[in-house]
């Protein structure tokens, strides 16, 4: 959707592609020792679409070579090989190790870059016993000693001791009351302090590869399951953009689906409510109580996708009143099967006034009203 023809033409779209791209940056090395794209080919296939801004697979231009010079010892020689490659990407080695280092991860910006960079070998370091298995040191030794700075992500700093430790005998209410004292960020930017962020990561970094994208090698969220990885739930505001509890809170709808801020831990924590409830708010012509300004008859399948907001109380009207208007008869304003013009009495006078607020002369003046008489109106 962003990576498309048009960004010769519109230079925001361009922007938003690289930035896109940038997220699985690994793939595009034109150095196959630090190309991840043998590694995760299915998933660097994923984002083929980044050439139109000249990012693309080293194995587009230089595998012929690879893989027809016998001579070269350092090819990848097939499916389950041990794979080898020269160095000699000192740029990248670079743009790798400041992403990595120590100053970078006391700061959420420089653990999110480094994550990115790293999250295709995190499978490398592994040493916790449960995740044995996952380790692909032994399958990629040049891979995993190029993207050694990774390291750092997934080891506690330098100075901490890990708050909760893979093997360390808690309760699950300890741990995620551990994980929850150290990295609840709340609304208050202020608290957004590079102490804070190092404490979190200390506690969330052996689990960070709960947060790394389901379908890669070193995601763990398959090996140790659901129960123990929504323990370190808040860890993820440290990789992620736009994470469940982030200092400020923005959700982006192509970042977090409705069914990932919805959840039952909206009763838990407050940002993820209010972030669910903003989410909701986008289809709010769903939720309206009163059949004469709901959208739902005329929308179901686009309403149904939002059915998790009934966590926050957005409930569509079907669900409570349908039966009465389709056994009654004798209610002549009731929907009376598939395509019938439907017809309701009003009476929701408050959500007239707010509709009629929200798309006032003086609202359409701004951004912000435009966007919410637009979230209201279009259906």
């Amino acid at each position: 959707e962003l990576c498309i023809d048009k960004v010769t033409i519109y230079s925001n779209l361009k922007t938003a592609c690289k930035e896109k791209c940038e997220k699985r940056s690994c793939c595009f090395q034109s150095d196959p020792f630090y190309s991840c794209y043998d590694l995760e080919k299915d998933w660097c296939d994923e984002y083929k679409a980044c050439s139109v801004v000249g990012y693309n697979f080293y194995r587009d231009e230089v595998v012929k070579d690879f893989d027809d010079d016998d001579s070269n010892s350092n090819s990848a020689s097939g499916p389950g090989s041990i794979v080898q490659y020269p160095s000699g990407n000192t740029g990248y080695a670079t743009r790798l190790e400041d992403a990595c280092s120590e100053s970078s991860l006391k700061t959420v910006d420089g653990l999110q870059e480094c994550h990115n960079k790293c999250q295709t070998h995190l499978c490398c370091f592994t040493t916790d016993p449960k995740l044995a298995g996952q380790n692909c040191a032994g399958l990629i030794p040049a891979g995993c000693s190029a993207y050694e700075p990774c390291k750092k992500l997934v080891f506690p700093p330098a100075g901490t001791e890990p708050a909760v430790s893979p093997t360390a005998l808690l309760t699950q209410e300890e741990t995620e009351k551990r994980v929850y004292d150290a990295c609840y960020f709340g609304n208050d930017p202020t608290r957004v302090t590079e102490k804070l962020v190092t404490n979190c990561h200390a506690v969330c970094a052996e689990r960070l590869c709960c947060f790394s994208d389901y379908s890669l090698q070193s995601s763990c969220r398959a090996t140790l399951g659901d129960d123990e990885c929504d323990l370190f739930s808040l860890c993820e505001q440290l990789i992620t953009e736009n994470g469940v509890a982030s200092d400020v809170l923005d959700v982006e709808e192509n970042e977090f689906g409705v069914d990932e801020l919805c959840i039952d831990k909206v009763t838990i924590y407050s940002n993820l409510k209010t972030a669910c409830k903003e989410k909701c708010e986008k289809r709010s012509c769903c939720f309206q109580s009163d059949p004469f300004y709901s959208c739902y008859d005329l929308e179901k399948d686009w309403c149904d996708e939002y059915k998790a907001c009934s966590v926050v109380g957005y409930n569509f009207y079907r669900d409570e009143v349908v039966k009465d208007f389709d056994d009654d008869d004798s209610n002549s304003n009731s929907a009376s099967g598939p395509g019938s013009i439907v017809q309701y009495p009003s009476g929701n006078t408050g959500y007239a006034t707010r509709l009629e607020d929200a798309c006032s002369e003086s609202s359409l003046k701004t951004v912000d009203g435009l966007q919410e008489c637009h979230n209201k109106c279009q259906t």
